[in-house]
């Protein structure tokens, strides 16, 4: 693809979508994973681990979930031995089972999505035991400024707050996903115990693979269509190129049925909606775009501090991916031009 017509697009992406770059895997500043090994390694140490020594990974959430994928692929990467306790939205057998190892463990990690079960993991292993939580988001800022489910001044959003606040309290060490995410920890809750740990990919999914050939210039968006990820804004934007027949956007993921309405509308002409694909196809649809959407590209506070799962996916498998320049963005690529 020209240069002329990358800029072109760009400009045009800026319209839609707001500040925005072009980045490639060339283009990181920091290398985030050698950033997430010395990381890991350090707040182990520093809470008494011993090499050798076997820690718990304990979640409720699916175990193929991405940040769940990367962060216990970090651990044996490091040489940290560890045991996976995952029950997915099975909690009466996730208790029981975390009743019957309490004793066999020093070191546990509460995974992603903790926030339900931190409170009932501690009361169990009582304070004797070293509990690594890994926040990853706050359920505050999530449901009373991302999904806008609650106000954040209704009982509620209180709630939320305090609520965000206690679970710092409970954990010896509190990770989250970019040093933007930390501030705002520190900041909202007063969380002095923050971590900063790099979402990644999986690497041995996530790869080059056979570049596409010939045809029209796909744009390409994943995701599961949540505010932050500012889809609406993305089909705007497809509908200002519909009179360039060499433009595709293809999207997977349930755009259809959260934006029917808006699709209706603009009655879109150049755009491919798949519901759903088997997550091992990814690397190869990744690779058959000639432009990725990483984004996040959501008008709400939490999108200027987190990067998104898939800008990490796409940077493995293409050289061309458009990111929102927001604060956390800029952490692995710098400030730009």
């Amino acid at each position: 693809m020209e240069q002329s017509l990358l800029d072109r697009l760009l400009s045009s992406a800026r319209t839609y979508l707001g500040p925005v770059r072009m980045v490639s895997a060339s283009d990181c500043t920091l290398d985030y994973a050698a950033w997430n090994d010395v990381t890991i390694l350090r707040i182990l140490r520093e809470h008494g681990w011993k090499e050798g020594t076997r820690i718990a990974y304990l979640s409720t959430y699916s175990a193929s979930y991405t940040r769940t994928e990367t962060f216990v692929a970090l651990l044996k990467r490091n040489g940290i031995p560890v045991d996976t306790f995952i029950e997915p939205k099975r909690y009466v057998r996730f208790f029981f089972r975390l009743f019957t190892i309490r004793r066999r463990y020093e070191f546990f990690i509460v995974g992603f999505r903790g926030h339900e079960i931190l409170p009932f993991v501690r009361l169990v292993l009582g304070r004797g035991k070293h509990i690594l939580f890994d926040a990853f988001v706050s359920a505050y800022d999530t449901l009373c400024f991302d999904r806008r489910v609650f106000r954040p001044a209704s009982i509620v959003g209180r709630f939320l707050r305090w609520y965000d606040r206690w679970l710092c309290r409970l954990a010896d060490t509190v990770c989250v996903d970019t040093r933007a995410h930390a501030r705002s920890f520190r900041d909202t809750f007063g969380c002095r115990n923050v971590e900063t740990l790099y979402v990644d990919c999986n690497r041995s999914l996530f790869r080059r693979q056979e570049p596409k050939k010939g045809g029209k210039t796909v744009v390409l968006w994943y995701g599961s269509c949540l505010p932050v990820q500012g889809v609406e804004k993305i089909l705007r934007w497809a509908k200002s190129l519909e009179s360039r027949s060499d433009f595709l956007f293809r999207f997977i993921g349930p755009v259809e049925r959260t934006y029917r309405k808006l699709m209706t509308e603009l009655a879109l002409m150049n755009v491919e909606c798949i519901p759903w694909v088997p997550y091992e196809d990814l690397p190869q649809i990744i690779a058959s775009a000639d432009i990725c959407l990483g984004g996040p590209f959501g008008d709400c506070p939490k999108a200027s501090r987190v990067i998104a799962g898939k800008t990490y996916q796409m940077l493995a498998c293409c050289d061309r991916v458009i990111v929102a320049d927001t604060e956390a963005n800029r952490e692995i690529f710098g400030k730009g031009e």
